[in-house]
């Protein structure tokens, strides 16, 4: 799978996990809902996929500053928000759960950087009890 097909497929999954379309994903329009689902798709294309900032800006029409804005954005909403913080844990396990090419190790790599990097209880809690949910549905 190439760049711009694994930007798609993580566009596709932010888009139906946050009830968007991939077309206002990639558009200018700066309403909440749509910040929240950009910034999530940033931040599993550069942690998760190792995309650079100006690949990801390329994506998605932005400059790769908007691109560090948005993953601070992220990294706030992750700890002051528990609802972003559960919505991107679920979300992450659907990509990483459907991505044959995403290790087992990975994932679980990526599970003890994103608790670790939770700074209040609450949001590492959501990520614990989603870890919890996904695997009881397998």
């Amino acid at each position: 799978m190439n760049r711009e097909e694994l930007a798609m497929m993580v566009t596709e999954a932010v888009s139906e996990n946050q009830n968007v379309t991939i077309k206002d994903l990639r558009s200018n329009l700066r309403r909440h809902h749509l910040v929240k689902a950009r910034c999530m798709a940033f931040k599993i294309l550069r942690k998760n996929y190792g995309f650079a900032l100006h690949q990801i800006g390329s994506f998605f029409c932005r400059h790769h500053a908007s691109v560090i804005h948005g993953l601070r954005v992220h990294d706030s909403y992750m700890d002051t928000d528990r609802e972003y913080a559960n919505d991107f844990a679920i979300l992450t396990n659907e990509i990483m759960k459907n991505d044959v090419n995403f290790p087992l190790r990975q994932q679980a790599l990526e599970f003890l950087e994103e608790l670790e990097m939770s700074k209040t209880i609450g949001s590492k809690i959501a990520l614990v009890e989603n870890l919890i949910t996904a695997s009881e549905k397998n």
